[in-house]
């Protein structure tokens, strides 16, 4: 999302206790991080493996990223060469919109987007096989942190997965594979913040850890970089976004990031490809059904709620944070200012 909400209060004022769960898992560290968080290899997750979903809950708690190794290299290592190669001619894809959704490239300024869909076995706009397969392998890591997430919630998977896309994507996507490119100058020895602090409007997002490390996340206050020290060819920061946030009522919290590039001598330039888990605009919220012997259900009851009025509600919502706080996100600073969903 473009928007930029406010933080009044959430993870960053509590104390989150690290489980001892999944202490199987390789422990990578990282050069900001007191502890960083283990490594859940993608099989593991997608089998529904107990360490694995349990290092998903314990990141999205706590409003943080975890992070998912994918085995194949080849998957990243051509969705970085499709990148390159779709906006390196961007200009032959103009946005445009397809049954409500948006296709193509976009600007602002010194950043580029290029947003893919999917529909059947292809991708929109034509990028090619290696595109269509990462798109394919973050859906399913998305949907698999998903899955894992709705343990503690009390509520049976399909509550929350029947109101993604549709199996074999009939339909133009409603998840998004966002092609991104920021630029710094070069001669700009400060910190640039190319894309400011905010939450995602999606269940969660799966974002490849890119080979020049510029997203941040903000952790207890502190803004920290998940990406250094992590493989752009296997690495993916998978965090909790506003969807889940609200239907968990803020058991998970929304990851607070920003985009953040130091130039120096040298311009800078970044390539990054989040992937956005969301719900179909046609689908309906469903009573929630609980799980035989498990916890009482936590997600909020809005049965009958479509997901496009639910998501214009938080689009409504956004827009009047974001004029009642406009002077709060400055841009030009290293400010540890957050900015959350409430």
């Amino acid at each position: 999302c473009l928007g930029r909400l406010p933080r009044t209060g959430g993870r960053n004022g509590r104390n989150h206790c690290p489980s001892q769960r999944g202490a199987a898992f390789l422990n990578m560290a990282a050069p900001d991080a007191a502890s960083a968080p283990k490594i859940i290899p993608f099989a593991a997750l997608e089998a529904g493996d107990a360490d694995a979903c349990a290092a998903v809950v314990e990141a999205w708690k706590a409003g943080v990223a975890c992070v998912v190794r994918l085995a194949d290299r080849a998957v990243l290592r051509e969705l970085w060469k499709g990148s390159a190669a779709g906006l390196a001619t961007a200009d032959t894809w103009p946005l445009e919109r397809l049954g409500g959704l948006e296709v193509g490239h976009r600007q602002h300024g010194a950043r580029d987007f290029l947003e893919t869909r999917a529909i059947c076995d292809e991708v929109r706009p034509p990028l090619g096989d290696g595109v269509r397969c990462a798109f394919d392998h973050l859906e399913r890591c998305a949907r698999a942190a998903l899955k894992a997430a709705c343990g503690p919630l009390g509520a049976a998977p399909e509550t929350l997965l029947n109101l993604l896309d549709e199996p074999g994507r009939p339909k133009l996507s409603a998840s998004v594979l966002r092609l991104c490119r920021y630029v710094a100058p070069a001669g700009e020895p400060r910190k640039r913040v190319c894309f400011g602090a905010h939450t995602d409007t999606t269940f969660c997002t799966a974002a490849p850890c890119a080979a020049t490390p510029g997203l941040e996340v903000l952790d207890h206050g502190t803004w920290t970089s998940p990406e250094r020290g992590r493989d752009s060819g296997t690495d993916v920061l998978v965090f909790c976004g506003e969807f889940l946030q609200v239907l968990s009522k803020s058991f998970y919290e929304a990851a607070v990031h920003r985009v953040a590039l130091t130039a120096g001598a040298a311009e800078s330039v970044r390539y990054s490809a989040p992937f956005l888990l969301r719900a179909r605009r046609d689908a309906t919220i469903v009573p929630v059904a609980a799980v035989a012997g498990g916890p009482p259900p936590r997600l909020l009851g809005l049965p009958g709620l479509s997901m496009a009025k639910f998501h214009r509600f938080l689009e409504l919502r956004r827009r009047k944070l974001v004029q009642e706080h406009a002077q709060s996100n400055d841009d030009s600073d290293d400010s540890d200012t957050g900015f959350i969903l409430k």
